[in-house]
């Protein structure tokens, strides 16, 4: 879901170490198979942040722990968290093992019964999804030190695994990743498990002024835009479960449907840290860029071609139960109109498009709804994240209608004023899931009517009762559009029946379409002796 917006400060929880099964959770490893291969003593290794050691690990046909090879982990006094990495240096999902640490000693083994060769293993925390990518991260969740001394950990494989090289290492005050204003992070996140679990890994995390901001842009873009991830926000505290294995109520959860997201959050106060951590609801691991920016909510939107906007629009889930669900993008855009402007041009129109990047001319693609409001951003609702008509009568809504892939709004000379006007884009879903897209928001003003050429009759739709309107007004005095221009379809200087004929063969014979401004709002570009009094309807006129 997009543009989510929440006040955010955080609690004080003390609470477990936290890891994604902290504690003997020994469900699935009960039964497991002991691996020991016969060596004088185990090969016990200290191991840093800044290397890798690879292991090879037999394949096997069930659960086995390889209590053979462990590592140590020397924390030292003071040390904030200790994270640990397990993964394949090739191929984060080729292979699938999990890996369980226990402080003081080594990770250990109960057989039961005595001398089957099966059992479980003797554990303080574990991590494990269904990918050869490990994070188990161990802090506190009051942010206090953790307990300095030896950590041991070990590997359990899964069964049917090919086995081969795995990647080992550890890091100590590695959990926490902090991020500068408008920095994007790269990060591996872990694959989903199962039901209810939830593997915590790397935090980022982000700085609030003491001054304090006005919100926070959170931005998600996965490798692959079709993945599914969740983002977890926690104020002032790092981002664990309480003794019962749940998010304290201060957690904030976003759903990302569609893998790309953006998310905008009120930032109240200031002086504290802001957590951030990404999940996989996928059974691959994933790779994403994650960007924070404060302030980032509200963007400018700058007049002409060249400063048009191009991003990638997250998708939508849609469910026709709750259609609410259809939430709109997260950034809202700011056009200035200044009094200058308006004086310089003698009567103004402000068109803002929306469109698919790179779409091919009359392609058939996604519809998007543009939303605008003067003076003040698109008030959106606290029930389900939409526009709020209610709390702005003044806002433009133009609904997905005027061609394929694509969507404007016209301010016309009549209704334009000097001021903000500020947009809003999402997309137009009909009962079916829209992933994300790519999309070009552009701004244009323009001195002068603002028309269609070829649409004559007044309405949004072009067809043969254009043609119609053209001939009566050329051969029975019927009343011509008060924007003359529309009806030089060949933009020639002359309206004549050769308009009609190119109209005519644009619609039934594939011939050429009528010239510029022909889908989208404009201006004529051509200096000629045809006169536009007004702006037509459909481009924001009376």
């Amino acid at each position: 879901m997009s543009n989510v917006t929440k006040g955010l400060w955080g609690f004080a929880v003390v609470g477990i170490m936290c890891v994604s099964a902290a504690g003997q959770d020994l469900g699935r490893y009960q039964k497991a198979r002991f691996v020991r291969e016969p060596k004088p003593s185990r090969d016990i290794l200290d191991v840093g942040c800044q290397g890798v050691v690879p292991v090879r690990v037999p394949e096997v046909a069930s659960p086995a722990i390889f209590l053979n090879i462990q590592f140590r982990v020397a924390v030292p006094p003071g040390a904030h968290d200790l994270m640990i990495y397990v993964y394949d240096p090739e191929d984060y999902n080729a292979n699938n093992f999990d890996v369980v640490v226990r402080y003081g000693e080594e990770v250990d083994f109960i057989e039961d019964p005595p001398g089957s060769g099966t059992g479980r293993p003797v554990y303080d925390w574990s991590s494990f999804s269904s990918a050869a990518y490990e994070e188990c991260p161990i802090f506190n969740m009051d942010d206090s030190p953790i307990p300095a001394g030896d950590y041991y950990f070990a590997l359990i494989s899964h069964p049917g695994h090919p086995g081969g090289p795995v990647g080992m290492k550890a890091c100590v005050d590695g959990v926490f990743h902090r991020l500068a204003d408008g920095e994007s992070r790269v990060k591996t996140v872990e694959a989903y498990i199962a039901p209810g679990s939830t593997d915590f890994g790397e935090q980022c995390v982000i700085d609030v002024p003491a001054a304090g901001v006005g919100d926070l842009l959170v931005t998600l873009e996965p490798a692959a835009l079709a993945a599914e991830l969740l983002v977890a926000l926690r104020a002032g505290f790092p981002i664990g479960v309480d003794s019962q294995g749940d998010f304290p109520q201060d957690v904030f959860i976003l759903n990302t449907f569609g893998g790309c997201e953006e998310a905008c959050f009120t930032v109240g106060g200031g002086g504290f840290p802001l957590y951030i951590e990404v999940f996989g609801l996928t059974a691959l691991a994933e790779e994403a860029m994650l960007t924070v920016r404060f302030n980032g909510c509200r963007q400018e939107l700058l007049v002409g071609e060249e400063n048009c906007v191009v991003k990638t629009i997250p998708g939508i889930y849609y469910d026709p139960a709750a259609p609410a669900n259809e939430w709109p993008e997260a950034v809202q855009y700011r056009v200035t109109v200044t009094p200058d402007t308006l004086a310089a041009c003698g009567g103004a129109a402000l068109a803002v498009t929306v469109a698919e990047a790179d779409a091919a001319p009359g392609a058939e693609t996604a519809d998007f709804i543009l939303y605008c409001n003067p003076g003040a951003p698109v008030p959106l609702s606290d029930v389900d994240g939409l526009p709020d008509f209610e709390a702005a009568p003044k806002l433009i809504y133009r609904n997905g209608q005027s061609g394929p892939g694509g969507e404007t709004i016209v301010i016309g000379p009549g209704d334009l004023a000097a001021g903000d006007y500020w947009f809003l884009v999402s997309r137009d879903v009909s009962g079916a899931n829209c992933p994300p897209m790519v999309i070009e928001l552009c701004a244009e003003l323009s001195c002068g009517a603002s028309f269609k050429r070829g649409y004559i009759n007044g309405d949004d739709v072009i067809n043969i009762a254009d043609a119609v309107g053209l001939l009566g007004y050329l051969f029975s005095s019927r009343p011509g559009p008060a924007c003359l221009d529309a009806a030089d379809v060949n933009d020639d200087g002359k309206i004549n029946v050769a308009d009609a004929v190119a109209l005519l063969g644009y619609l039934f014979a594939e011939r050429p379409a009528p010239s510029a401004p022909f889908e989208v709002c404009g201006v004529d570009p051509t200096p000629d002796e045809v006169p536009c009094a007004a702006s037509t309807p459909q481009c924001g006129g009376r």
